[in-house]
């Protein structure tokens, strides 16, 4: 029987095992020629390589295998295996990652636990079991350590015939400290190709908008609006959650026509929160609506701001935790708003 050197089967993954070698490549012509030589992780030089010719490897007793022209000769595809394969590469131990792991509470960690050394022919921990000297402090569950209670414990790493393994853990207290979280409204991520199509809940999920909410899925009341680079918001069409206190910051100009567009910021309890406006392009116009079910809120008009060209910028400051409709009230007109930028600042911690 004679054929090219099975590359592909000698170890399952296309590496050539011979005799402790990590994998020797074979060139395809000459007499054994050696294209690589690996062992122990290092790539061996031209020299030690070439213990691994064919005529090294199967000089004296050569289990009948013969190398001529490039072909090799063999009785049966098992002789040649197990000619080839040499002394296996035993495991004699368990590797970690980390010996030493740190955590914050609530938190998890991942951590490594495979056989060493890493080439060892058979990769299978028998009868694997971590577990923890204090499960109220840590505990390893699916590959991961996870931090309980601020303290220290050891995890101990368990295998059938192997020397256990011990990783120390320390775990930290949650950090309560208040941050900043900055969303930003991205209109650009928003292409329904269609002017004026509806822009669902979906929509905003899929994008960096997802801290905005469609208040009333079947109402249409938010479209996306290709010819202005903006989303057109009508009545309490959309709103926004805090966790904790902060801002929100909304750019937006009149719809079309004669339109006076309106825009406010609602509180749990339906009133609208005191916003400062200011002119986000140079001679836009604005006044706050004093009177009526829109008092409170900022008005800017098609006409007078270029035809709607010309935008506004309205800040509002929030002084508590709670979800908040951004509201563009259309009694006046029918229409709402256009909105060009949201910019929301919640400072929070965390841990909470």
């Amino acid at each position: 029987m004679s054929g090219n050197l099975p590359m592909d089967t000698l170890d399952g993954e296309g590496n050539v095992k011979v005799k402790g070698a990590d994998f020797v490549e074979y060139g395809s012509t000459g007499e054994g020629a050696i294209t690589t030589a690996v062992k122990g992780g290092k790539i061996l030089s031209e020299t030690e390589a070439a213990d691994y010719t064919a005529a090294n490897l199967f000089a004296g007793t050569n289990g009948g295998i013969t190398w001529t022209s490039g072909t090799w000769t063999y009785a049966t595809d098992e002789a040649l295996l197990v000619t080839l394969a040499g002394d296996k590469v035993a495991a004699t131990g368990i590797y970690v990652s980390s010996t030493n792991v740190s955590v914050e509470a609530g938190k998890t960690a991942e951590i490594q636990i495979s056989v060493a050394p890493w080439n060892a022919d058979n990769k299978t921990l028998t009868g694997l079991t971590v577990t923890s000297a204090d499960t109220s402090v840590a505990i390893y569950e699916n590959g991961v350590i996870k931090g309980v209670a601020a303290g220290t414990t050891t995890l101990t790493v368990s295998a059938t015939g192997m020397t256990a393994v011990t990783v120390d853990v320390t775990v930290t207290a949650p950090d309560t400290s208040i941050k900043a979280h900055t969303y930003t409204f991205t209109y650009s991520e928003i292409d329904l190709s269609t002017d004026k199509a509806v822009v669902s809940q979906s929509d905003l999920n899929t994008t960096n908008n997802s801290f905005l909410t469609i208040v009333d899925p079947d109402a249409n009341l938010v479209t996306w609006r290709s010819s202005n680079s903006c989303i057109e918001n009508k009545d309490d069409g959309l709103s926004v959650t805090f966790q904790g206190t902060g801002t929100i910051t909304i750019t937006f100009a009149s719809t079309g026509g004669n339109n006076n567009s309106r825009l406010g910021l609602k509180n749990s309890s339906g009133a609208y929160i005191a916003g400062v406006a200011s002119a986000a392009d140079s001679g836009a116009e604005f006044q706050t609506v004093s009177s009526g079910a829109d008092a409170g809120t900022i008005e800017c008009g098609y006409l007078k701001n270029g035809n709607g060209t010309k935008k506004v910028t309205v800040t509002f400051t929030v002084s508590e935790a709670g979800t908040y409709k951004i509201s563009c009230p259309s009694s006046e007109t029918g229409r709402g708003a256009r909105i060009m930028g949201i910019v929301m600042v919640d400072n929070f911690s965390d841990a909470s």
